[in-house]
């Protein structure tokens, strides 16, 4: 039978300045902190104790020599300790310094949370961190204002006040030595998820989460920024990384993204970029910011007339880079791709009998605009004509690219109604 004033779960909180005994009943010190090392593992293990021993020195106490926690003390397996002075090593965590009061992740309620309290369990022999208590209790008990009575187990706490560690992130920027951590529960979220995230974190912690991810899932989620945001977590990037990161972005979108920049960044920037993808992203920054051109992406998918149904859709499932706002094939002169002869929509090309050619099912009546035309009157005009994209040509209709009705809706709608459309879109 256990021993009845043994407990299995506790507080940090409640652990601090705890009186530790040595085997014999020896005062040995009190408890400053204690120590864990994040890995792989969803609920790390205690790995020690940093125990004051006197007014100018603290000692490192391995998690192996504590014997028992009571509500009133500690008590060590042995009275022999190491007295040389506790020096923090690579990779460990100290859980009232690093992490107490500081901004956490919930994955799975998608918010930014205050540390209040951390809670830990004992499973068999070892300790571990086993959760985050974000309550106001916690915070008053800690302030003196109520005092809390220790559970005995997880399951008497109130449900949503205690967050399992397996569904937090925490930051390495808040820890002085260096400690890798790999951010996987958030890098698993949407793009518009992380983005309101990185919102809500300080530059420091938004950096180092971009930082974790590829090249493919920073831009998209870049994308989804408020500018400022999104200024403050580029300026920590050297020139190398924002273009591995703005290459990976659609045209009109990495076009937006160095038009907030000054010129002369933006131009280092370029010049780290793919030939080719700094090529069309000039063409596009000549075009003012207010215009089709400035809205306009010049990547879309061209076929020749006489190519067959089954053709493009072998092009279609093969292509190693589809355009991510991908509505139509664009049917131009197989002598001059700039010349517009129709669109075939996704949908008609899927219905179509696989030997038609593009030219007999595609659409010839187009609505277009011109380059130099106003963001608004071509988002307006999208929406008149019900289209999920408009074709943009140039004075001499030649065909440049397209605006998406993504873009269109980020003009004609307000800012909450927009992000709305975002995650149900």
């Amino acid at each position: 039978m256990p021993n009845p004033t043994t407990i299995n779960v506790a507080y940090v909180s409640e652990l601090l300045n705890r009186p530790v005994y040595g085997r014999g009943g020896e005062l040995i010190g009190t408890v400053r902190d204690l120590i864990v090392r994040p890995g792989r593992e969803p609920f790390p293990p205690v790995t020690g104790l940093v125990v004051r021993v006197s007014a100018r020195n603290a000692v490192f106490v391995p998690a192996e020599m504590v014997q028992t926690i009571t509500p009133q003390r500690i008590t060590l397996g042995s009275s022999r300790l190491d007295l040389r002075p506790f020096q923090r090593r690579e990779r460990e965590m100290l859980l009232n310094k690093d992490v107490m009061d500081k901004q956490i992740v919930n994955i799975e309620g998608l918010k930014v949370v205050r540390v209040n309290d951390l809670q830990l369990q004992q499973v068999g022999n070892r300790w571990r961190l086993a959760g985050v208590d974000i309550s106001a209790a916690a915070l008053l008990a800690r302030l003196g204002f109520r005092k809390r009575v220790l559970r005995r187990s997880q399951e008497e706490a109130e449900p949503g006040e205690v967050i399992p560690w397996e569904n937090i992130e925490f930051f390495a920027s808040e820890v002085p030595v260096p400690i890798r951590l790999r951010h996987e529960g958030i890098r698993r979220l949407h793009p518009t998820d992380i983005a309101r995230l990185l919102e809500e974190l300080s530059p420091a912690q938004g950096s180092e989460l971009v930082a974790s991810m590829p090249d493919e899932l920073a831009a998209d989620t870049l994308e989804e920024m408020d500018e400022e945001t999104r200024q403050e977590i580029l300026e920590q990037m050297d020139e190398e990384r924002k273009a591995d990161i703005i290459e990976e972005m659609e045209d009109d979108a990495a076009t937006d993204v160095l038009q907030e920049m000054e010129p002369e960044e933006a131009e280092r920037v370029l010049e780290e970029m793919d030939v080719e993808e700094a090529e069309a992203v000039r063409r596009l920054l000549d075009y003012g910011e207010d215009t089709a051109g400035g809205l306009m992406t010049t990547e879309r998918i061209t076929m020749p007339p006489t190519a067959a149904v089954e053709e493009a859709l072998t092009m279609l499932r093969t292509h190693p880079d589809l355009p991510p706002g991908l509505y139509y094939v664009y049917v131009t002169d197989p002598e001059d791709d700039s010349s517009l002869l129709g669109t075939v929509s996704l949908r008609n090309l899927i219905l179509s009998p696989p030997n038609a050619a593009l030219k007999s099912i595609m659409e010839t009546r187009l609505v277009t605009a011109r380059v130099d035309e106003s963001a608004l009157e071509v988002a307006r005009r999208i929406s008149e004509y019900n289209l999920l994209a408009l074709p943009i040509l140039d004075e001499e209709d030649r065909f440049l690219g397209i605006v998406s009705v993504d873009d269109a809706i980020d003009l004609l709608l307000p800012d909450t109604e927009r992000q709305r459309d975002r995650i149900f879109h």
